[in-house]
């Protein structure tokens, strides 16, 4: 436990203030990093869903992948993503029967001849689960930086955007002490033996004790009911991110996605709770803080 503790605060020493500083530039520092790790969170989904059994079509999807963050920064990127999309799938009845057995599957009954139960179909949507997570939801941190529609300043913006990651980091570290230290009861065996009722409880609350310190004493970003209702979600939702993680290593039989990052495994270890956090974030201020 205490190897593994050390390990990750290390890797939060040198991590950290390279993230917030490029939070802090902004504009094409930040996109570029989002897109390196998105790209790396891409290709850790894929290789675990390869060991799962799946093939996705790395290059193309990689691609869109790639495509789909860009565009949150640069939008004729979308259009471009959507070429691709449409291209790929025209070509789909060609390639996802190109060779022996997978093609006398797919010529099965089906429109187009192709069962939807075919090795080319189960490889399309591998590829596309590997578009949709993580890099989809990773266009949304960029998006939170950029304020794209929210209707604020730059300044508001990176203390937005610096806020996402203060508020999951603080939720993923309570949770895993508390965890560590308290956890009897599985929250989820058949998912993450590990994960239990004790740190999710400590990670929601972890998560709104955040947002409430960061409104009080770092920027006041919305109102207080906007803001304890994303600290509340945040503290959920990255708990379900974090499941959603540990399901894909599940079935794939892997301990962790990756080995890059010291104490925590792969990029999807570490950001797994924060993409659905981003996402939601952004798509709650713009479309429901006003209401309150």
């Amino acid at each position: 436990m205490y190897k593994s503790i050390f390990l990750r605060l290390l890797t939060a020493l040198v991590g950290i203030p390279i993230i917030v500083g490029l939070i802090y530039l902004g504009s094409w520092p930040f996109v570029l990093l989002v897109l390196g790790l998105a790209l790396m969170c891409q290709h850790e989904v894929y290789r675990l869903l390869e060991e799962g059994g799946l093939h996705p079509h790395r290059i193309p999807g990689l691609l869109i992948g790639a495509l789909f963050v860009l565009q949150a920064a640069w939008r004729p990127a979308l259009y471009v993503a959507a070429a691709v999309v449409v291209g790929v799938g025209a070509c789909f009845p060609l390639y996802s029967g190109l060779s022996g057995r997978e093609g006398a599957e797919t010529r099965v009954a089906g429109p187009g001849g192709v069962r939807p139960d075919s090795p080319g179909t189960r490889r399309l949507g591998a590829t596309l689960l590997g578009i949709a997570y993580p890099s989809v939801l990773w266009a949304f941190l960029i998006e939170l930086r950029f304020a794209n529609g929210l209707g604020i300043d730059d300044v508001s913006a990176f203390y937005l955007t610096l806020a996402v990651f203060v508020i999951v980091w603080t939720a993923d570290t309570l949770a895993f002490i508390a965890g560590r230290l308290f956890g009897r009861y599985p929250l989820a065996p058949a998912v993450s033996p590990k994960k239990t009722w004790a740190g999710a409880i400590a990670g929601v609350f972890g998560a709104l004790a955040a947002a409430v310190l960061f409104q009080m004493f770092v920027y006041e970003i919305t109102s207080w009911v906007n803001m304890l209702i994303l600290g509340v979600s945040a503290g959920v939702l990255g708990q379900l991110g974090d499941l959603a993680a540990s399901r894909l290593k599940r079935l794939a039989g892997a301990k962790d996605s990756g080995s890059l990052l010291p104490g925590h495994g792969g990029v999807l270890d570490r950001f797994d709770a924060m993409l659905p956090v981003a996402a939601a974030m952004y798509l709650y201020l713009r479309l429901v803080a006003g209401v309150f």
